[in-house]
Formats: structure tokens, sequence, C-alpha cells
């Protein structure tokens, strides 16, 4: 998950410095959808690293699993990738942003213990 965070914050930083185009406002996304999608790619990466995932002969394209979140929640990755460059620009916000996926994914964490806690009993 260290990775991912730092991985985010270097695409952040390299779409920050290259601001040649200006972003739609019309593409803005809600603060709470980025929340989402960003804890779903976070998801996705547990996947991708999981043991099952690694040792499969089918390799996931990661690449794919991402648009499919994007595709989910009906934007393109351009939509996203602009505003994931706006989102950066303050830190601060990023940050905010960041604290609620930590949030977002303790919370699915703590349901899933539950539910195995449950099945065992």
């Amino acid at each position: 998950m260290r990775f991912t965070f730092l991985l985010l914050i270097f695409l952040s930083v390299i779409l920050t410095n290259c601001t040649n185009d200006k972003t739609d406002l019309n593409n803005s996304l809600h603060r709470d959808t980025m929340v989402q999608i960003i804890a779903e790619m976070h998801l996705a990466d547990a996947i991708l690293i999981s043991p099952k995932t690694q040792q499969s002969p089918k390799k996931i394209n990661s690449q794919n699993l991402y648009f499919d979140i994007l595709k989910k929640h009906n934007i393109t990755n351009k939509i996203f990738e602009d505003n994931l460059k706006n989102l950066s620009v303050d830190t601060i916000q990023f940050k905010t942003v960041y604290e609620d996926v930590i949030k977002k994914l303790s919370i699915m964490q703590g349901d899933i213990m539950s539910i195995d806690s449950i099945a065992k009993k």
C-alpha cells in the first residue's frame, strides 16, 4: 500500500508539472467519487500483488482493471487524470482525500474481519 501511495504521489507530481492544457471544469468529479475510485484502485493493487494472483497462469492486466473501475463510475481515464492533477496541486486537500481513502479501506477491512469472525462461529 505504501508503494501505491508513493506511486500516486509520483504521478501527481509529474501530472502537476505537465500543465499545458486546461481542464474542463464540467468534468470535475465530486470529492467522494475520487475517494471511492482511489480506494477501489488500491483494492485492485491488492488483488494484483496477492499470492493467488501471482501464481495464477492467467495474468490480470492491471491497466484493464483500472479502466474497469473508471468505467464503473462512467468516467474516462482523461477525466480521472485531470481531476487527480487538479487535486494534487493542493497538497492539503490531497492529504485529506487520502485520509478518507484510508478510512474507507479500514472500514472495509473491519467489515471483512467481522464477517470472517461470524463465519468461524
